[in-house]
């Protein structure tokens, strides 16, 4: 089974990596090809294009690396007040929520 984790944890600054570790692969017998899947998703839909799915071929301990980064660096929603007479327009939320579903695909070599 494939497991995903999110180097640095839950929340991360926009501008800085967004590291996905996938875990757990191996290469089946007689497998040409073996990529693990990422699928990102966006449970409050503020993820433009999402889902999203990212395709690496596993290193030889079967992990793969993947950097989100650039599909989360999106603009994000806000309101500039021009006669200022307010500092700060609240937003409910400034962030993007994702969540991401590890997988694998596999190419098998046929002999005919």
């Amino acid at each position: 089974m494939i497991s995903a984790t999110v180097t640095g944890g839950a929340v991360q600054l926009t501008g800085n990596p967004v590291i996905i570790t996938c875990s757990g692969g191996s290469v089946p017998a007689g497998a040409s090809e073996y990529m693990i899947l990422l699928q990102i998703l966006s449970p409050d839909g503020k993820l433009e294009g999402a889902p999203l799915i990212d395709a690496i071929t596993p290193d030889p301990t079967g992990n793969a690396i993947f950097d989100i980064s650039g599909i989360l660096d999106q603009p994000m929603e806000v309101t500039f007040d021009f006669q200022l007479t307010a500092k700060f327009i609240a937003h409910l939320t400034r962030a993007l929520t994702f969540k991401s579903n590890p997988g694998n695909v596999i190419s098998m070599n046929r002999v005919y």
